[in-house]
């Protein structure tokens, strides 16, 4: 069942209440105010308040010991606002808040709780009465008169007592201050053990001042909860009735417990009613309540101004709140309506339509493109437009592919969801199709991670299944190399480990299987006879056009392993029984794989790749996106060198593309990572950007309703695990956000969630947490899962499936999911913890909003500074995304990086020679290296790319510093011993050669703190 129109609207707002419910047991997680601390001096010097939710709070086996640090609810909200009058319209504050009075919360109403007589559960009317509502008006006339104060009680107006409102001004400034006071009924505490009744004391300060600042007024208010702090209720556990030796054990406690109240005659006391007392087996049982608080708080500023009243310097002066300007509307210059400012927000966001470009007709035809490549995008695709984003790249990449140039790069930058692999890899596709007819990688293309490698590649399989029917005898064929690929395929029965995410083409609903070295559909039994991804040695044996792969797992071929040369364009020998590849300086006979000893082995020349794509390429930041940086030019080294060497009558031509999400450097950054003088950027300016997106107010697209909470009293994982349990009881059953409030009518159906997480820790106390919380409301209908580093391939990838196929609902991620990942629908993003960068935020919330409306829950860590900036900032940066996306930084100028890829530059080398066979099987023909140290510094020099003099040197006295160290260890060995085997053991633990997401080995570093 579809969702129906506004359904994340309504649901955002149904959260909010649910979150915010004054009768909620203990306290709400969101709209509070704390009370005072117990001596007015100071705070104390760590934080006391510390709840957890009911619902959602970890059994104490599973608490980690810092679950609840730097937890402490404010008791002070402030915000400054700044206007210019629109005619003689005062300036209205109104200040509302909840109070707690007696016992009573909404778990006490009669509902699916337990089986007991009505009369031990509470009334709505008493739920009602067991709290008390106040409201502050105070309207300033701007003008130097004294302003307009009213204080309502439950909306009735009551009249003030002497000295509870002050009032101090002249024409220039103005301070009006509101106190409030009331007190609890009586209540049970426990101190050391021992029963105590006691009685809430609150005290309430609200003021506002006015000063006139030119032809400006100033309005700063501030509402302090300055009650003092009493302990948690304690709520009588009530046995079973017909249990009397129990309730007579309890006699004497209870006993005292009336007496103090004056209860021992009352109704109340004689039913034992459950607002009062604990009841055993009932779920969701509160232990107790919290006196004290201010709830659902909100400020409301009635406006007229002619400037915008909120400037940059007023919302620094917010304090525990958000401004939500939506009430605010602007007429002829002025603005009129209402700010509301509460410690929550939601708002939407419009993801903007892309701009509609050529027809495939039009655009293939004008750039002479394969027609038959053109009818699988028009005709098996679908696709009745480009996006003018596609057509401009698409252009861009055909005119560099036609160019003189040896070496030409390409940025293509877009939104999530614009369709970036399409825009580069139909110019690819057309090479592969238009070109020789020869063996070997055409396109290597990276991705940063196994997930979305794993993701695209469905994409891949897509179009590739097309066009190969289209091709007739020729096929273009598609491999995947990861971590995730094993080197040699599933023994009979194993094929489930061997398992990837990956959808079938022809029915869409079946998944891809191995069935020896191809793939076939468990639905529909379609072969996918072009793809390899069954093992890695096939892709070495039969190199494929297109390669997906990551630089982790090619730094390794590239050093070590030059049998595997092949995908580089190096001629390699190929077992043509067990697919066993070598790279000896003349001939092979036999191979040598002990499983095998077969003598029929073949000679492959493979082509030289001369597309080298980098997806994500934002991705590759920091000390990876230098480390890849340089891997590029060493890997770039590599290939000039065997297609100097092998293949000297084939063109030398290599097209590097960078393909990103929208950041605020592609062209510098282009040019540091690519290491390339000149870059070719699409869009190429700001105005061209912006012709890619149709104006939001002509052209309406899907919506992202935000949600913006920062919980203080609770855990944010409680928050979370609250959240999602509410939202999907909301879709499926239908509940209203509080007891006092109508049941909503179901959608029927299970909201696809996905949830970020900043650790591998968070994401396993979440699942653990929320499977907790809705295993109540629907068993094991609602399947949750994860999706981190902790999980293999084949659960990674049953996850992935299980997603795309709606038999699993909610998943918590790492970063893993954040870029790339295509799932079919997602309804809710949940953003636990604000990430360190703004576009790694965009990113994640991008996996909403396409093709669907989508509600987005950002819930903000109240101990994190990032998390308070965009709490109090994120609505305006994503009003302008491309004004408040980051550069990516990434720098070439690191020794330590520069020292690390000289060093096994010396491994490509020796890995590329045509003796490099003998030298890899002994460790101790390593020392004739000595006598090439010249040339092998020359080549590392080279390999490195275009750095300046001194980075030349330090290069150059790396690279023979680390020949040195080589040549002396292998003097040293006596026995015969393997290169690989050395270099695994002892020379890449102290170089950390291959460590690509790292410039050094991880030190321990103990830190001591001076007496």
């Amino acid at each position: 069942m579809s969702l129906p129109d506004g359904w994340a609207q309504d649901a955002a707002h149904d959260l909010v209440r649910h979150l915010s419910a004054h009768t909620t047991a203990g306290i709400p997680h969101i709209g509070l105010l704390g009370p005072g601390f117990p001596t007015a001096a100071k705070a104390p010097d760590e934080p006391v308040e510390i709840e957890e939710d009911e619902f959602t709070s970890p059994k104490e086996s599973e608490t980690d010991s810092d679950f609840a640090e730097w937890r402490f609810v404010p008791n002070r909200l402030a915000y400054q606002l700044t206007v210019r009058p629109v005619g003689s319209n005062p300036s209205v504050t109104l200040v509302t808040f909840y109070v707690r009075i007696r016992e009573g919360c909404d778990g006490d109403v009669a509902g699916k709780l337990d089986d007991r007589p009505e009369e031990y559960r509470l009334s709505t009317s008493d739920l009602r009465s067991a709290f008390r509502k106040y409201g502050v008006e105070i309207a300033s006339h701007l003008d130097g008169k004294p302003p307009g104060v009213a204080i309502f009680r439950e909306d009735t107006q009551i009249t003030p007592r002497e000295n509870q409102v002050r009032f101090d001004g002249d024409a220039v400034s103005q301070r009006a201050s509101v106190e409030i006071q009331d007190e609890s009924d009586p209540f049970l505490v426990f101190e050391e053990g021992k029963p105590k009744v006691v009685k809430q004391i609150y005290g309430v300060r609200i003021s506002k001042a006015v000063r006139k600042v030119g032809d400006r007024f100033q309005i700063n208010v501030e509402v302090r909860n300055i009650s003092p702090k009493t302990p948690p209720s304690v709520l009588p556990e009530r046995r079973a009735i017909e249990d009397t030796h129990e309730v007579e054990d309890e006699g004497s406690a209870l006993k005292r417990y009336a007496d103090d109240m004056g209860l021992v005659s009352s109704p109340l006391w004689s039913a034992y009613k459950p607002r009062l007392f604990k009841v055993q087996f009932r779920t969701n049982n509160p232990f107790g309540n919290r006196y004290g608080y201010l709830m659902e708080l909100t400020g409301n500023e009635t406006v007229s101004s002619s400037v915008y009243p909120c400037s940059e310097a007023d919302l620094s002066r917010t304090v525990n709140c958000i401004v939500n300007d939506e009430g605010l509307e602007s007429e002829g210059g002025n603005f009129h309506g209402a700010l509301v400012y509460k410690d929550y927000n939601i708002f939407q966001e419009e993801v903007p339509l892309m701009t509609p470009g050529s027809s495939p007709d039009v655009l293939f035809s004008a750039l002479g493109l394969d027609n038959r490549l053109r009818a699988v995008i028009s005709d098996d695709l679908g696709f009745k437009n480009f996006h003018l984003f596609q057509d401009l790249a698409i252009q861009k990449i055909v005119e560099t592919i036609r160019s003189s140039e040896p070496k030409n790069t390409v940025v293509i930058s877009a939104r999530t969801a614009g369709g970036k692999t399409e825009a580069f890899l139909i110019p690819i596709l057309d090479d592969c199709v238009k070109g020789p007819s020869v063996p070997g990688v055409k396109a290597i293309v990276f991705y940063p991670t196994k997930a979305l490698a794993n993701d695209q590649t469905s994409r891949y399989i897509e179009i590739l299944y097309h066009l190969n029917k289209r091709l007739g005898d020729r096929k273009i064929t598609l491999g995947l190399l990861h971590g995730d690929i094993s080197k040699r395929g599933p023994e009979a029965g194993e094929e489930a480990e061997w398992d990837l995410p990956l959808a079938c083409p022809k029915c869409a609903d079946g998944a891809l299987r191995v069935a020896g070295d191809d793939l076939r559909c468990d639905s529909c039994n379609e072969v996918m006879d072009f793809v390899t991804v069954a093992n890695r040695q096939t892709i070495y044996a039969r190199p494929p056009d297109i390669l997906i792969t990551n630089p982790d797992t090619l730094v390794w071929v590239m050093m070590v392993m030059p049998q595997r040369h092949s995908i580089f364009g190096r001629p390699v020998f190929v077992c043509n029984s067990c697919k066993s590849t070598y790279a000896p300086k003349s001939s092979k006979r036999k191979c040598d794989n002990p499983n095998c000893n077969s003598a029929d082995l073949s000679q492959i020349h493979p082509c030289v790749p001369r597309f080298v794509v980098f997806d994500e390429v934002h991705l590759f930041k920091g000390t990876f996106g230098i480390n890849c940086s340089y891997f590029l030019s060493r890997l770039e080294s590599t290939l000039d060198y065997y297609r100097s060497t092998y293949h000297s009558s084939s063109p030398r031509k290599l097209v590097r593309i960078g393909s990103t999400a929208t950041i605020s450097n592609p062209e510098s950054f282009g040019r540091l990572f690519f290491n390339s003088p000149k870059v070719e950027v699409v869009p190429k300016d700001e105005d061209e950007r912006a012709r890619l997106y149709q104006p939001i107010e002509t052209a309406k697209g899907n919506r992202r309703v935000h949600v913006y909470v920062m919980p203080y009293a609770y855990n944010s994982d409680s928050t979370v695990g609250r959240s999602i349990q509410y939202l999907q009881k909301r879709s499926k059953l239908g509940t209203a956000p509080t007891t006092l409030e109508e049941s909503r009518a179901p959608w029927n159906r299970f909201l696809q969630t996905l949830t970020f997480v900043n650790s591998v820790r968070a994401s396993n106390n979440l699942i653990s947490l929320t499977r907790r919380t809705c295993a109540e409301d629907f068993g094991a209908e609602l399947q949750i899962n994860g999706h981190t580093t902790d999980f293999d391939k084949a659960q990674r990838a049953s996850i992935e499936r299980g997603f795309n196929r709606f038999s699993l609902n909610v998943i918590f991620s790492t970063p893993t999911l954040e870029v790339g990942v295509d799932f079919r629908r997602v309804d809710i993003v949940v953003v636990d913890g604000f990430p360190f960068s703004f576009n790694d935020y965009i990113q994640r919330i991008g996996r909403g909003g396409r093709g669907y409306d989508s509600l987005v829950l950002t819930v903000c860590q109240n101990w994190s500074p990032v998390d308070h900036y965009y709490y109090s900032n994120g609505q305006r940066a994503l009003q302008n995304p491309l004004a408040n996306v980051e550069p990516v930084p990434i720098t070439r100028d690191n020794l330590e990086a520069l020292k690390k890829h000289s060093r096994g530059a010396v491994f490509d080398w020796l890995a590329r020679m045509p003796g490099s066979a003998t030298t890899f099987e002994d460790f101790r023909e390593l020392k004739r290296i000595k006598e090439s140290v010249n040339e092998i510094a020359e080549a590392c020099e080279s390999s490195v790319g275009n750095v300046s003099a001194e980075e030349k040197s330090t290069a150059d006295s790396s690279t023979r510093e680390f020949v040195d160290w080589l040549t002396n260890l292998a003097f040293n060995e006596n026995a015969p011993s393997s290169l690989f085997g050395k270099f695994y053991d002892q020379i890449n633990e102290r170089y950390q050669l291959t460590a690509l997401r790292s410039t050094d080995r991880e030190i321990t570093v103990e830190v001591r703190w001076a007496e």
